[in-house]
């Protein structure tokens, strides 16, 4: 008999094994990219997409990304041309650009592709992250020095920038990092005056600058004003000389009344003050006590703040004579009371005073608290009114007089004594006792205890506050 092989199966099972070997060795075969493309010299340029000139000193970092990290394939640092030479194949890389000197040591990134044939001409996009701009006076560019200044703790803005104009006026800072500015122009020739961006005299009138920003920034200066104003008199209270302190405010170009920093002038034996070389400009002066509290701070024309003050206002040449005539501080008031409990023993409560204007307006609160005796006292303006309310854990809260609400409050002058209150303790609800408290919330497992539960309590007869179980 002769044997018949199957070779239908076998060429079955041999194609089989032809699929899964190709399919593996797909999977394990190295890329074309990776495998067969050897790097290369890559020679190109890095210009600013600003100014179109050359960017040099700039380090080049051509990386990949493998398994979510990234990995340095070549680096150079671009020639005094802008030039660079890298090793690297043909593909997609990202090219972080650190240039020596920018600021806060900020870094840029491109993405490039490198085909293996012709230069790689690189653009550094520096047109958003630079401040530049022109300084001029009357129309004609003139030196100067640009700073750039933050607010900080400190009373006055820190320059943490300055850079030089050209002899027209001309600058630019690059490469800064997003941020609000101060930013001063200070000129070479002192004819003219510095100023902050825009058009202001102090920082505390100037508007600030954020970066970046496409839009010039530019300063018209002004001639500096003749500093030849000055401000004079007499400081006294109730007709003879005292012991004082001149303060000294001004005008901003916005029209806001400030205090000139750190400025003060202290008056002779006989009073007298003087405030010389002051530019052009509305100015305000005060008079506050050196030393006690037995008179008030004044402000020229008997004001008794800044916003009350008398403006003087300087055109330039003048001689003005402010006399300021002090007054005595008027007696303080107060409003005061005592707090006790049902049995008259005085309570250490918690006191709300609520305070507005006698002419009306919203409740402004303010929180004191009695002594252990359950005295309190508080502070108070003859312009205003005042409520009272009283509390203390425990006790109800009660507002004066006796009442359980806001709206049944007694309203009180300032200088009122005797605002008194005695507080009711608070009801304490009776215990529950524990069966009731099961029936009130039985428990809904196990099933057989939930039962038991439910047949027990509807034995028992509701009571007022008991809910009764579901049957």
């Amino acid at each position: 008999m002769t044997a018949r092989t199957n070779t239908r199966g076998r060429l079955f099972g041999t194609g089989v094994l032809a699929l899964v070997l190709g399919l593996l060795m797909s999977v394990w075969a190295p890329t074309t990219a990776g495998a067969t493309q050897a790097p290369g010299s890559v020679a190109g340029t890095l210009t600013s997409a600003y100014s179109g000139d050359p960017v040099a000193n700039a380090t080049l970092r051509f990386t990949i990304v493998e398994a979510g990290a990234s990995i340095e394939v070549d680096s150079a640092v671009t020639d005094e041309a802008g030039g660079f030479v890298v090793d690297v194949a043909p593909g997609s890389y990202q090219v972080q650009i650190l240039l020596e000197g920018w600021m806060y040591g900020t870094t840029a990134t491109l993405s490039v592709e490198v085909t293996g044939s012709g230069p790689l001409d690189l653009v550094l996009d520096d047109s958003q992250t630079d401040l530049y701009g022109q300084v001029t006076a009357g129309g004609v560019g003139v030196a100067a020095t640009i700073e750039l200044q933050v607010k900080t703790p400190t009373p006055t803005p820190v320059t943490i920038i300055s850079t030089r104009t050209d002899a027209q006026g001309n600058y630019r800072i690059s490469n800064l990092n997003g941020g609000q500015f101060y930013v001063a122009a200070v000129p070479q020739d002192e004819a003219y005056a510095s100023e902050y961006y825009l058009d202001a005299a102090t920082w505390q009138e100037a508007q600030q600058v954020a970066t970046p920003r496409a839009a010039s920034l530019d300063f018209d200066l002004a001639p500096r004003a003749a500093n030849d104003n000055t401000i004079q008199g007499r400081v006294s209270a109730e007709g003879q000389p005292v012991a004082a302190v001149v303060g000294l405010a001004r005008e901003g170009s916005d029209g806001v009344r400030r205090p000139v920093p750190g400025f003060f002038v202290l008056p002779n034996a006989s009073g007298d003050y003087s405030i010389a070389n002051l530019a052009p400009g509305t100015y305000f002066v005060s008079a506050s006590p050196r030393e006690g509290d037995e008179f008030a701070t004044t402000y020229f024309r008997d004001g008794r703040n800044l916003d009350e003050a008398e403006p003087i206002v300087l055109d330039g040449g003048e001689v003005f004579v402010a006399d300021l005539a002090m007054t005595r501080r008027p007696p303080t008031e107060s409003i005061s009371g005592t707090v006790t409990g049902p049995d008259g023993a005085p309570l250490a409560a918690i006191v709300n005073v609520e305070q507005r204007p006698v002419a009306g307006g919203e409740w402004r609160l303010w929180v004191t608290h009695a002594a252990a005796d359950g005295t309190w006292s508080f502070e108070t303006s003859a312009d205003s009114e005042y409520r009272v309310s009283f509390e203390l854990e425990r006790y109800r809260k009660q507002w004066y007089r006796s009442s359980a609400t806001e709206a049944g409050a007694q309203v009180v002058a300032s200088g009122t004594s005797g605002v008194d209150a005695q507080l009711v303790r608070a009801a304490t609800p009776a215990p529950v006792p524990w069966w009731q408290r099961i029936c009130s919330a039985p428990p809904t497992s196990p099933s057989w205890l939930a039962l038991l539960v439910t047949r027990l309590c509807a034995m028992v007869p509701a009571r007022p506050g008991r809910v009764q179980p579901a049957r």
